[in-house]
């Protein structure tokens, strides 16, 4: 009798549960359904990024798009081409092959502020043009040509780099290795990305995901939507359509949340040992980060320290963002210097010296306007500063150990 008295209390409970965790999940996604709002995003027409297990992901090789940036109404703020040349990497040029005796090659490892996936013309390109321009470097250094390789990859942080290195950049048999940050990059995790195909009654179309994890769907919680939507151009003329798409895209985003999963979320809700909710989007960014800035450091002077091994020939520098270059003090942000003193011997540079003094309104020209990324003009002024820089490396022989 006390052990069925005890069986029916437990059955009881449980049902209880049951329906309490059933009710909570219909009302959450009625209610993140609720919660759409509008948001900016920028489209292609056709697929920009292609998984990679080994680099995360890499750009279509041999494409030539249109990148168009739409506000949060809708409106066509701006567009710029994306010219992929056939190794996959962003530039107007295509790499060489075979590495001549009389040529030096310089590989650049960064995220969208290399990759300048946002310009008219990348400023790895312009460098290259500017370096060969120097018939008395050229000279000094015994070389006929120099050959810049763009591996900039959007998005990423120093710790997806040597990866990058080993995968991509190494194969050109680079002298020199630059790796060129900003601040942000030293807190995201290793990322890919992806474009797959959404089943849609609205318009045939794609969208660009990121992850911390494999594989690249919406059902992998470790996803999130890019805000870079694959289509015909032409789609996006029409606004009610636009806005269509764009709730589609949100509602099959909650749509793939774990509703039917077993997991306790009720439970969760408490944080009881160290359980966490599913079936919520708050914590969903477009890069993953780490949790701590200290872990975020240890994790990148390491990746620093791999690529030195793998190349000594390395210079680091930190590019400055238009917020950093207009402080009253121009003081490095608490996280730079931080990386700066753990990856002693290493020297990381920042780029501050070699850019010309200026005003507020000409700095603000460096960067694109409620953007953040660097302007045609802030390349081309980056590129010459980079000049600068390298120029001191090749004529008095610096090294960073």
């Amino acid at each position: 009798m006390v052990l069925k008295k005890v069986g029916t209390s437990l059955v009881i409970v449980i049902g209880a549960y049951a329906l309490v965790e059933a009710g909570y999940r219909v009302y959450q996604y009625n209610h993140l359904l609720s919660k759409y709002r509008a948001f900016w995003f920028w489209s292609v027409e056709s697929p920009l990024y292609v998984v990679d297990s080994q680099t995360g992901y890499r750009y279509k090789s041999d494409s030539l798009l249109t990148s168009r940036y739409f506000n949060e109404k809708d409106d066509l703020i701006r567009s710029n081409p994306i010219r992929v040349n056939y190794s996959g990497h962003i530039s107007s040029r295509n790499d060489p092959g075979d590495k001549p005796g009389d040529e030096y090659r310089v590989a650049i490892l960064g995220d969208s502020f290399t990759a300048c996936t946002t310009n008219t013309l990348p400023w790895s390109d312009v460098l290259e043009s500017n370096l060969n321009q120097d018939q008395d470097l050229k000279r000094s250094l015994g070389v006929q040509s120099f050959r810049v390789i763009n591996c900039g990859m959007d998005g990423t942080g120093i710790v997806q780099w040597p990866r990058v290195y080993d995968a991509d950049a190494s194969r050109f048999k680079p002298d020199l290795v630059v790796v060129n940050f900003i601040t942000g990059d030293i807190s995201r995790q290793f990322i890919y990305r992806d474009s797959i195909r959404v089943a849609s009654k609205t318009a045939d179309y794609q969208v660009t995901i990121t992850c911390s994890s494999l594989p690249p769907t919406l059902q992998n919680r470790d996803c999130t939507f890019a805000r870079v939507i694959v289509a015909n151009p032409m789609l996006f003329n029409d606004k009610s359509r636009t806005s269509e798409i764009k709730k589609e895209i949100y509602d099959t985003t909650v749509r793939s949340l774990p509703w039917f999963s077993p997991y306790p979320e009720i439970l969760a809700l408490s944080r009881m040992n160290g359980m966490k909710p599913r079936l919520h989007l708050e914590n969903q960014r477009l890069n993953p980060y780490f949790q701590t800035a200290e872990e975020a450091v240890s994790a990148s002077s390491k990746a620093l320290r791999e690529i030195a091994d793998k190349k000594p020939s390395l210079l680091i520098f930190h590019h400055p963002t238009l917020d950093e270059l207009l402080h009253p003090t121009r003081e490095l942000p608490q996280i730079v210097e931080s990386l700066m003193t753990q990856s002693r011997p290493l020297k990381i540079e920042t780029m501050l010296r070699y850019l010309p003094a200026a005003d507020r309104t000409e700095i603000s020209s460096w960067y694109i306007a409620n953007d953040g990324h660097p302007s045609d003009y802030g390349c081309q002024l980056y590129a010459r500063a980079m000049v600068a820089r390298l120029k001191d490396h090749f004529l008095k022989g610096s090294t960073v150990r």
